[in-house]
């Protein structure tokens, strides 16, 4: 299936699935997706690619989207350099039709279940890994990174790039 950019979203519905894939309960698989959009960054028009979190019910052969980074995070402030990097990361489109097209801004890249039920996720490209509450209604904490609810007195203390957050 060729990948369209229609609605903002990249391979309607669900995005291409990367680094990640938890088991769950009742015969559904969760795993990382991603999903492009238009952002106006500094009046201009750029296109972003941001994580997304899909759910596979291997019953029913359905995938739902259960959440997208754009829709809990601002990708004009809540940003690095690195989320600007345009080339040499693992999505550019089915075809490359995307190379050095879309900005891969967050590069999340880890998936784990809190025993409290939130969602751990880490974010390379923000340095930041995040706790997404377990109804997907929003950010329930950030650790590192823009907006962080965690101060690191020592610098040396801080993170980035970080791959595997649990």
């Amino acid at each position: 299936v060729n990948d369209i950019l229609e609605n903002g979203a990249i391979c309607q519905p669900n995005g291409r699935w990367h680094h990640e894939v938890l088991l769950r309960p009742g015969n559904k698989v969760w795993t990382l997706g991603s999903e492009i959009r238009s952002v106006d960054i500094d009046g201009n028009n750029t296109l972003q690619t941001g994580a997304t979190i899909e759910e596979w019910d291997t019953a029913e052969g359905t995938v739902t989207r259960l959440i997208s980074l754009f829709d809990i995070l601002d990708p004009v402030h809540d940003r690095t350099n690195d989320s600007s990097t345009t080339a040499g990361f693992f999505w550019e489109g089915s075809q490359n039709q995307y190379a050095n097209q879309t900005e891969d801004w967050t590069h999340s890249n880890s998936l784990s279940i809190l025993p409290d039920g939130k969602i751990l996720m880490s974010n390379r490209h923000l340095n930041q890994v995040i706790a997404i509450n377990s109804d997907f209604s929003g950010v329930a904490w950030k650790l590192g990174g823009e907006g962080s609810d965690f101060t690191f007195p020592d610098p040396s203390d801080q993170f980035y790039h970080q791959h595997y957050a649990h």
